[in-house]
């Protein structure tokens, strides 16, 4: 099966390679919330499937209606949720979850402001001295007027920056070279004011965006047409901000990379208030942000990891595949789990998470030969059931889900989906289908699971009862006339439709700008990016 097409929600069979108990991101049975629940102990209350924000699948992770720092009502929307990657100061690294990027291949985090990098960091000490460009040096592709050696740019010049230094430099120390591996260098546009210009950077580590007097900032990939279009972040209501304006000064302001004038002044964000401008020279905290590769992305929980008593603790640990270290497999009942251990397997543990009547608890055991676990006062139908373990080297955790014996209703049907012209698929466009179609079965849809079958025809949702099994129709976005291909006859074929008051003649798939409906803006929209080449 070729994994790496799978998208976000992967419940299927993949194995963690372990570590010690509890080693992994740092993350010590002093944080949890709940005592550990064997199989003998666990009652037959209530038994139901784990709540989102102590265990969630790829695509739920990827879905910015459950996992967001932003909405329009200036309150952090879905979930406010903290994970663990790498490390800072010999402890685990905390970050919070931005929302998913590049149409969902890639999860923003955001470094938790109260967790800082480095604090006392100056942005440019020498606030009133202009840097001279010379040749070699990189501070950022200019599309347009290039700099040239003489040129000179300003200290609030985030590609010339001691921040951005730090950013490609001391600050990567914190990562292992798996977790390096799966950080996504991403170009992000900034503008030169002293030069009148934007350039684009392309780093690991990134500072965020924003514009004087907002009440958020921006993460993730933006254009230079839209400095500000990344995911937003508010400053008004989320965990690592505050609880009331009272609170403003309690919590650290922290550099962004938007310079302001005049050209010695940058934007900072300010918990429950608003960007405002400080000198370079001012020593604040450095939070950057990431873009992770969610290519082998299984899930995330809150279980310690490869731990004999696993917990509930205060924070996310991502759990990846990867084929090669585990060899085991599981599968469950309503009331067992079977487990078949390879002997390569070394630190490899059993988990079963499941919520019962509303207290999140989780079951976990060290494997060091086959046998099968009877649990006969849980039913494993509503558990989320995997083998796991990790490696000291990459400080990662793998997982492989347990296969379910379980019989469930299963049922086909038909599904319009939207791509590219490029035939890429868009997996925020086709979560967004999805729960359409589930909106017109009238199915809830806080699925269990998502995932794409390698050759993108099939689409498989499950739930804790069911399965539902979609054929995929492909429809190419912006294309009006059916002929799978966006041009200009598209363009006009909805500006004639429009003309003669047959909008509801038009495709849905019409809708090129994404905002539910086909109107001129669409029309516009297509020809605006034929002049720019066809990018998407």
């Amino acid at each position: 099966m070729k994994f790496k097409k799978i998208i976000s929600l992967l419940t299927i069979a993949v194995m963690l390679y372990g570590l010690e108990s509890g080693s992994i991101h740092g993350i010590s049975e002093t944080n949890a919330m709940n005592t550990v629940v064997s199989a003998e102990s666990a009652s037959d209350i209530n038994i139901n499937s784990p709540d989102m924000q102590t265990f969630a699948t790829k695509a739920q992770l990827i879905d910015n209606e459950y996992f967001s720092l932003y909405n329009e009502s200036k309150e952090s929307s879905g979930m406010t949720q903290k994970v663990y990657f790498g490390t800072s100061n010999g402890e685990a690294q905390s970050w919070y979850i931005a929302g998913g990027d590049n149409n969902g291949n890639e999860l923003v985090l955001l470094c938790d402001p109260t967790k800082p990098f480095i604090e006392d960091f100056a942005y440019e000490e020498n606030w009133m001295k202009e840097k001279e460009y010379k040749s070699g040096l990189e501070w950022g592709d200019y599309e347009e007027n290039p700099l040239k050696a003489g040129d000179t740019v300003s200290s609030n010049h985030y590609g010339a920056s001691k921040v951005r230094d730090y950013l490609n430099g001391d600050a990567l120390k914190n990562f292992t070279d798996a977790e390096l591996d799966l950080i996504v260098e991403i170009p992000v546009y900034t503008d030169d004011l002293k030069n009148e210009v934007n350039f684009c950077t392309t780093d690991k580590l990134y500072l965020g965006y924003g514009c004087y007097g907002d009440t958020y900032f921006t993460l993730g990939r933006n254009s230079d047409n839209d400095l500000n279009s990344g995911l937003k972040v508010s400053l008004l209501k989320n965990n690592f901000s505050v609880n009331s304006p009272f609170e403003t000064w309690t919590k650290p302001m922290f550099w962004l990379r938007a310079p302001y004038f005049p050209n010695f002044f940058m934007l900072v964000a300010t918990p429950y208030h608003y960007l405002i401008n400080y000198i370079t020279l001012n020593k604040l905290v450095i939070t950057p942000a990431l873009n992770m590769d969610t290519s082998d992305l299984l899930f995330a929980s809150m279980a310690t990891s490869t731990s004999e008593n696993a917990v509930v603790s205060d924070g996310m640990t991502f759990r990846f595949y990867n084929k090669n270290k585990i060899k085991s497999s599981a599968k469950y009942t309503e009331n067992e789990v079977s487990v078949n251990k390879a002997a390569d397997d070394k630190d490899l543990y059993l988990y079963v998470q499941y919520n019962e009547s509303g207290t999140e608890k989780v079951y976990s055991k060290k494997l060091n030969d086959s046998e099968t676990i009877k649990m006969d006062n849980v039913n494993l139908k509503y558990a989320k059931v995997w083998l796991e373990t990790a490696n000291t080297t990459d400080n990662l955790v793998y997982a492989k889900m347990a296969d379910s014996e379980i019989s469930k209703t299963v049922v086909e049907d038909e599904i319009n989906c939207v791509k590219n012209e490029n035939s890429a698929v868009d997996y925020s466009y086709m979560l967004d289908c999805i729960k359409k179609k589930l909106d017109a079965l009238s199915i809830d849809n806080k699925y269990d699971d998502i995932y794409l079958s390698s050759d993108n025809n099939t689409v498989t949702v499950v739930f804790s009862d069911s399965t539902y099994k979609f054929n995929i129709k492909w429809n190419v976005k912006g294309d009006a006339n059916n002929d799978n291909e966006v041009n200009v006859r598209d363009a006009a074929a909805i500006a004639s439709a429009l003309a003669k008051g047959q909008a509801d003649t038009l495709p849905a798939h019409a809708d090129f700008n994404n905002d539910d409906k086909v109107n001129v803006r669409d029309a516009a929209g297509i020809a605006s990016w034929l002049a720019n080449g066809g990018k998407l």
